[in-house]
C-alpha cells in the first residue's frame, strides 16, 4: 500500500520528564492544545487528506492524556468535528485526575471516533499505586495484557533509573 502521509513528533520532553505533576500537568495542556491547533491549521491548509477523521495520534503515559487534549482541541476549533483514533499507551500512567487548566480532565471516548487504550504498567517503577494512576478503561477498547499490572520479562526500574 502506498500513501501519502504526515508524521509529526511532539517534544515535549521539557515537562513531560518532570516528577512535578504540576509540571506535567501543565505540559499536557500545552501539548495537546497545540497539537490540536497544528492538526486544525493543517487541515485549514488543505493537507490533510479527507478530513479529521484521517488523523491517528498515538501517545504514550502522560503524552496520552496529550492526545486527549488535542482531540478536544480540534472538536472546539472545528464545530465539533472528531478525529480518527487515539492509541493510548499506558495512558493512565504519571498523570493526576485534575487538570484544572483544562476544562477536559481525562483521555476518553469523546475525544476520538476510536479510542484505543493499552494498559501494560499500571504499577510502574517499583512505587505502590499512587491515587494518579487511572487503571480502569477510558477507551472504546481497552486491553490489558497480563492484567495490566506488569508484563513478564521487563525488568522494573527504579525512580534514579528513569530520570
Amino acid at each position: 500500500m502506498n500513501r501519502n502521509v504526515n508524521i509529526i513528533l511532539v517534544d515535549w520532553s521539557k515537562y513531560s520528564t518532570a516528577f512535578d505533576f504540576k509540571k506535567v500537568d501543565e505540559g499536557i495542556v500545552r501539548a495537546g492544545t497545540q497539537t490540536g491547533r497544528l492538526i486544525v491549521s493543517i487541515n485549514e491548509l488543505g493537507q490533510l487528506s479527507g478530513s479529521f477523521r484521517s488523523v491517528h495520534i498515538i501517545g504514550f503515559g502522560a503524552g496520552a492524556q496529550a492526545a486527549g487534549i488535542a482531540g478536544t482541541t480540534v472538536q472546539v476549533l472545528s464545530n465539533g468535528e472528531k478525529i480518527g483514533r487515539i492509541t493510548a499507551l499506558d495512558g493512565g500512567r504519571f498523570v493526576k485526575t485534575d487538570l484544572s487548566k483544562h476544562n477536559k480532565t481525562r483521555l476518553d471516548k469523546s475525544d476520538a471516533e476510536f479510542v484505543v487504550a493499552i494498559h501494560c504498567s499500571i504499577l510502574p517503577y517499583n512505587f505502590e499505586k499512587p491515587k494518579h494512576i487511572q487503571s480502569t478503561a477510558f477507551g472504546h477498547v481497552d486491553f490489558f495484557p497480563e492484567a495490566g499490572i506488569w508484563q513478564h520479562g521487563c525488568r522494573p526500574l527504579d525512580r534514579k533509573s528513569v530520570v
